[in-house]
């Protein structure tokens, strides 16, 4: 059997030039946005385990030209994603990232861990299963960003929706 793995390479680059207005002073501010995203994907069919395993990068600098000042923020993501079936009616889906967020003053760790899990047998109308999304964050969920608009930048602190565990029962009619 030949290795059913593929390499995927996702790059993106926005520039962005505004002109605002300090007591009617052209303040021209110029925004870069760069990103790159490597990824190794196996795409095995009817597999008890398929991968994805990368990184995303993004970096965002803004910079005003009048008064010389500049802000900059970046992230970086590794992840491993897994998915697969066993014993004929189960399957399974794990995220799992890790993000480092960065500013010129703040830097944040998130990480990112989400399942689930499903029963779904042919011949019964019901499936079932358990999900959990953001489960090791239940309660901290603190993020960084860096952000810029026409007459200002921010360095934010962003709380997310916390985690939570479920369990499921659906029925196809």
């Amino acid at each position: 059997n030949p290795v059913k793995t593929i390499f995927k390479l996702e790059f993106g680059y926005t520039n962005t030039v505004f002109n605002n207005y300090i007591n009617e002073v052209k303040n021209k501010a110029t925004n870069k946005h760069n990103s790159i995203r490597p990824l190794l994907s196996s795409y095995y069919k009817d597999a008890w385990l398929n991968y994805e395993i990368g990184v995303d990068f993004e970096q965002n600098n803004t910079r005003f030209a009048l008064t010389g000042l500049e802000n900059k923020g970046s992230k970086t993501s590794p992840f491993v994603n897994l998915t697969g079936e066993f014993m004929k009616s189960w399957s399974y889906n794990i995220n799992n990232a890790l993000s480092y967020y960065k500013t010129s003053n703040i830097e944040r760790n998130f990480h990112q861990l989400d399942f689930k899990l499903r029963y779904n047998n042919n011949s019964s109308k019901f499936s079932y299963w358990l999900s959990g999304e953001n489960i090791l964050n239940i309660t901290n969920v603190q993020i960084a960003e860096a952000t810029a608009t026409q007459n200002s930048f921010s360095r934010s602190m962003i709380y997310r929706i916390p985690g939570y565990i479920g369990v499921g029962i659906s029925y196809d009619f």
